[in-house]
């Protein structure tokens, strides 16, 4: 069988010609922008958060509570095949430790790593893969001055649970069911209404 002949670079109107591989690339990495990565992780900016008071410690008696918000993400692009993203959520924590009738406040910077990956589907969709978090893809920077022996011997059972309970926190709202719609880019479907349009 004869190989198929080469595409000219240029055809008779002018146009720049590509490969069906090299259009489809290029289709994608138009098509999934920074801000519909942001969407289709729930656009978490400004969610508050609140959750305790943990037990920490193998018998609970250390006691951890935390409100603060989710910041504004940052959005990047990551190399490889895929086109792909790794969105960082900050969310900013007071914390209240309680130990016997002791009470210590201090912040927390906490910075959620998710991975965003765009990918094709039938019939000709693409679907905006978002990876709910585990513990270790989440940093924990705790602030505080002039803490006692005793709270300092906690402070490692305060960062696991503060990153089990952000990992959580952040599952449960991208997992919610109206952001399925978010997710999917319907190319036939947006065709045909252009189409319709015209």
């Amino acid at each position: 069988m004869a190989e198929s002949a080469p595409l000219p670079a240029e055809a008779s109107d002018g146009f720049v010609l590509m490969s069906y591989a090299d259009f489809g690339q290029r289709f994608f990495e138009t098509a999934v922008t920074q801000e519909r990565v942001v969407e289709a992780a729930g656009n978490l900016a400004g969610r508050p958060v609140d959750f305790g008071p943990l037990g920490v410690g193998p018998l609970g008696l250390v006691k951890v509570s935390a409100t603060g918000a989710v910041g504004d993400p940052d959005v990047a692009r990551t190399e490889g095949e895929h086109v792909a993203f790794r969105l960082t959520i900050p969310v900013a924590l007071q914390l209240t430790i309680e130990i016997g009738l002791d009470r210590y406040r201090f912040t927390a910077a906490v910075r959620v790593l998710l991975p965003i990956t765009a990918r094709a589907a039938e019939p000709l969709r693409i679907v905006i893969d978002v990876e709910a978090p585990k513990p270790r893809a989440i940093e924990v920077d705790l602030q505080a001055e002039g803490l006692r022996a005793s709270v300092v011997q906690v402070i490692g059972g305060v960062e696991g649970e503060l990153k089990k309970s952000v990992a959580k926190f952040v599952r449960r709202e991208i997992e919610k069911p109206e952001l399925q719609n978010a997710r999917i880019i319907d190319v036939a479907k947006a065709l045909q209404n252009l189409n319709v349009t015209r």
